[in-house]
């Protein structure tokens, strides 16, 4: 008998059998999409050195944080998250999950480790450093300088960094979000934040940095610093378009003993608010000097000022 006639036989003309293929490959087709869309998670991959946590679909990760065992060579990332699983892409070497909420990466293994990265999804997202926080400063495996970064990508997404941070040896923080807001303590040498809404609008950042750059579209920017070292800010600046009103629109208070410089710092106030543009902008430096690049501040009742405190 021919392969037409079995097919015949079980399915009926190959016209119609095929038409049911079709429908039924559809059929599965959704069904699967449906199911591993109704199963986001993390994904972890490697990008470069640098272990990549990405959100797969929108949602918020709860709780993230790391601790260090094994005499340093042992790092287990916690990511509680609303999805229901964490996977791995690509088997990156020394790296494995429980499959739900934690990471371990053997350092030893992973020799080159430099760093976390933790990507957003397409849409909103909602990030919070959990307690514990971030630290590689005590790890003994992988590389010397280990960074962190979060991006959480388009959307009305919040970085809640309410607990610590903190990189090894020249490893960077960059964190880029709509909203930035908490007030843990990143200390690492570099600090790059970028932000649509406001930074630390709620509760000050706290940084010990001695390279930092903060801007964001709109809001206020409010920020501590504390170095013994001499700290430059190469840009620090915001607008307000939304009319959120208050006394000052950047704030940035130095303490520590180290002398700052501020390159660029400029603030573009709004009519919105009552009486005038409000684009003030007050900046100070505890027991050192202080140094102002380029300043511009736009609005009708803008004011810049700076003080040195011995």
């Amino acid at each position: 008998m021919s392969i037409y006639s079995l097919v015949s036989v079980f399915f009926g003309p190959v016209q119609s059998w095929s038409r049911w293929a079709r429908l039924s490959g559809a059929f599965l087709l959704g069904y699967f999409s449906t199911s591993v869309a109704s199963a986001a998670g993390l994904v972890v991959s490697n990008s470069g050195d640098v272990l990549q946590v990405t959100m797969s679909s929108p949602g918020t990760i709860t709780d993230l944080r790391t601790a260090v065992s094994g005499g340093g060579s042992t790092l287990t990332i916690t990511a509680a998250h609303s999805g229901s699983s964490i996977t791995l892409s690509g088997a990156p070497t020394g790296v494995s999950t429980n499959g739900s909420n934690t990471v371990t990466v053997d350092l030893l293994t992973f020799s080159t480790f430099a760093g976390i990265n933790v990507v957003g999804s397409s849409s909103a997202d909602t990030i919070t450093i959990g307690t514990g926080g971030v630290d590689l400063s005590t790890t003994t495996g992988g590389a010397a300088n280990q960074s962190f970064t979060i991006n959480t990508g388009s959307g009305a997404d919040v970085v809640n960094l309410s607990n610590l941070i903190k990189t090894k040896g020249t490893g960077a923080v960059s964190i880029t979000s709509e909203s930035l807001d908490g007030a843990g303590l990143i200390t690492a040498p570099t600090v790059t934040l970028a932000a649509a809404t406001g930074i630390g609008a709620t509760n000050r950042l706290n940084l010990a940095a001695t390279t930092i750059a903060a801007n964001s579209t709109n809001g206020r920017v409010y920020l501590n610093n504390i170095s013994a070292s001499a700290v430059t800010v190469s840009s620090l600046t915001t607008k307000d378009t939304l009319g959120v009103g208050g006394s000052h629109l950047i704030k940035f208070d130095q303490t520590g003993g180290g002398a700052i410089t501020f390159s660029n710092v400029s603030t573009v106030g709004t009519s919105l608010v009552p009486g005038g543009g409000w684009g003030s902008i007050q900046i100070s430096n505890t027991g050192a000097n202080l140094t102002v690049g380029s300043a511009l501040m736009t609005g009708s009742d803008s004011v810049m000022e700076v003080r040195t405190i011995t």
